[in-house]
């Protein structure tokens, strides 16, 4: 080989790995920005949160909505081009799981300049309680005037990621002459 083939297959080579990088850096900063979506709770309502000692059972039923905004690393707002395909909430209290577990939500699409809104419709149901922490728990929030149940959202959207929130609601709902519901006026979610 002489040095001029030489030099043209170096030529190729290196070529060839601009190319690949130049595809790469393309492929990269077209993927999602992992943090693009902000979740919320919007608002909550507490219908009945009940613990019947007797038989170590806890009743609930309660709704949420959720808004979803979509917002790029440089804090534009540019929510058109994703869509959330998948959205599964858990509703803890205490640690312990409301329901069979986790909840799908409706897929959205968020608009360009507003958040998206998706609702919990009711999560009810009687469920015995998983251990006395619970029941400690039920007697010292209704002592100290609220509730607090955990949120749980996982966001499919081309990448997936777990956010937590808290609900606060006034307490005891059962004492107040249910059914009149307690509510809550919304709070920001953190990643998990």
């Amino acid at each position: 080989m002489s040095g001029g083939e030489g030099a043209c297959v170096c030529c190729v080579c290196v070529g060839i790995v601009g190319v690949l990088v130049l595809i790469i850096t393309l492929c990269v900063r077209a993927a999602p920005d992992p943090l693009i979506f902000f979740p919320s709770v919007e608002n909550g309502t507490l219908y009945t949160l009940d613990m019947d000692n007797s038989t170590s059972t806890l009743t609930y039923n309660l709704s949420a909505v959720f808004s979803f905004s979509c917002v790029n690393g440089d804090g534009s707002a540019d929510g058109w081009r994703l869509k959330a395909t998948k959205v599964a909430v858990a509703m803890f209290y205490s640690g312990q799981t409301l329901g069979p577990g986790a909840t799908s939500l409706p897929a959205f699409q968020p608009d360009y300049s507003k958040a998206a809104m998706v609702p919990l419709q009711s999560l009810q149901g009687r469920q015995p309680v998983a251990g006395t922490a619970v029941v400690e728990a039920y007697a010292e929030d209704a002592a100290q005037g609220y509730y607090s149940i955990e949120a749980k959202l996982k966001l499919s959207a081309g990448y997936k990621r777990d956010f937590s929130c808290t609900l606060y609601f006034e307490a005891p709902v059962a004492a107040r002459g249910a059914p009149n519901p307690t509510l809550f006026d919304g709070n920001g979610c953190w990643e998990v």
